[in-house]
């Protein structure tokens, strides 16, 4: 944005190096004029670098989110695991225990079988 200074004065008094007022002031303006022209150079970079930041910080927010996603899958597959880990032991016990009925039945037969001898 280039801002232009509107008061000049332009009158030839001489100084005592030499130069006209007309001559210093124009001078000051020129030089009032490049301090400006850089600021806003620096205010336009200032302005480059936080859109890098916002952009970096948009990035990093993403890249938690998906961490964050990444951990809910992860607690999900252990659940899950343990959850089949669980299902297995049941299978198991179960599976033991239809052993066990078996042997009794098997146990009570030969029993049955041994009291029904002894009568005889």
């Amino acid at each position: 944005s280039s801002k232009r200074l509107s008061r000049v004065r332009f009158s030839d008094v001489q100084s005592d190096d030499g130069s006209t007022e007309t001559e210093t002031d124009i001078d000051t303006a020129k030089n009032l004029q490049a301090e400006i022209t850089k600021r806003d150079a620096e205010i336009e970079n200032m302005r480059l670098d936080l859109a890098r930041l916002r952009s970096t910080l948009h990035e990093e927010e993403l890249e938690k989110a998906a961490v964050l996603k990444r951990l809910e899958v992860l607690d999900l597959i252990q659940r899950l695991e343990k959850f089949k880990g669980e299902e297995r032991q049941e299978q198991d016990l179960m599976t033991e225990l239809k052993s066990q009925n078996t042997d009794l039945k098997r146990d009570s037969k030969v029993k049955d079988a041994q009291e029904k001898r002894s009568k005889m």
